[in-house]
């Protein structure tokens, strides 16, 4: 009898691990972040009903919203090369701001770079002085390589998620990195890490090198479902006040956005675009314009 129920299972067994990997497959947790248009303040009270989606023409089932799900780990990348020299303190600056809104139980690390990373300080309990070692950062290399490092940031993790975000500070210039945009995109795809970015742009004296970073990295932002910001070199370095407050915009988009649980009709054998948009539509929000932030490709699995 027991060798007959040993045999029932070992036989069970495959169907079983192929039912479970089809489920982790079909049923995906994602997040979107939902803003008004003017003011870009976060918009809320949302539920599961107030979404729909869509992926080779068939519908995505949303089955869960839940709102103001804390991400488990941010990093912080500060951008120290050439080209962002005279604006450090503003930098500093933002990156304080940024970090000081998120929640104690976020694990929260800041990586100062240029060519390569220079240093890597966890976020301690105290979130005003987390930055005090990166004024004393002496950047060894005036290039820049935003795409080795966003690598390098996930590959450390191990086990990234869409939980799981890192946020830029950078003119966006890259001029250094072996890894092409291309290969970043696919693992952001992969990962699901959401990637918010503050990017200084010197309108005078912009090279091709910064304005292609910006647009490289603006489109990277789109593609992770996060929100972007493009302040001007000058403002950037006299408006320390004004960091304060438009840096929150970001921060907003990271600890008030939703966690939907979607489930596929299908499973997908490569990365697929897919549609989300909003339905019922609460009274409060009829009459106000928004934007709606989330992945713009589904990763592929192989069950």
């Amino acid at each position: 009898m027991r060798c007959a129920l040993v045999a029932l299972l070992l036989n069970l067994s495959p169907s079983l691990v192929f039912s479970q990997a089809e489920d982790a497959c079909l049923t995906r947790r994602i997040f979107v972040y939902l803003r008004d248009s003017k003011d870009r303040t976060a918009l809320v009270h949302l539920e599961a009903k107030n979404f729909s989606g869509q992926v080779n023409r068939r519908p995505v089932e949303i089955r869960v919203a839940e709102p103001w799900v804390q991400p488990r780990r941010v990093a912080i990348l500060l951008d120290v090369s050439g080209s962002m020299k005279e604006v450090t303190e503003a930098v500093i600056v933002a990156a304080r701001s940024f970090a000081g809104q998120l929640n104690s139980s976020t694990s929260c690390e800041v990586v100062i770079f240029d060519q390569q990373i220079e240093a890597r300080t966890e976020c301690s309990a105290d979130r005003a002085a987390l930055l005090a070692d990166a004024r004393n950062v002496k950047p060894k290399h005036g290039r820049t390589a935003i795409y080795d490092v966003i690598s390098e940031v996930i590959n450390h993790w191990g086990d990234a998620s869409s939980n799981d975000v890192i946020f830029l500070i950078s003119d966006g210039g890259d001029n250094a990195s072996k890894i092409k945009i291309e290969e970043i995109s696919r693992l952001v795809i992969k990962t699901g890490v959401r990637m918010p970015a503050l990017l200084v742009e010197d309108s005078r004296i912009a090279s091709q090198e910064e304005d292609e970073g910006k647009a490289n990295v603006g489109a990277l932002c789109n593609e992770s479902g996060a929100d972007f910001l493009v302040i001007d070199k000058a403002e950037f370095k006299s408006n320390l006040k004004g960091i304060v407050y438009d840096t929150p915009v970001l921060t907003n988009a990271v600890i008030n956005s939703y966690r939907l649980t979607i489930h596929l009709p299908e499973p997908l054998h490569q990365a697929k675009s897919w549609a989300l948009k909003l339905e019922n539509i609460p009274p409060e929000l009829k009459n106000r314009k928004y934007k709606l932030f989330y992945p713009q490709k589904l990763a592929a699995c192989n069950p």
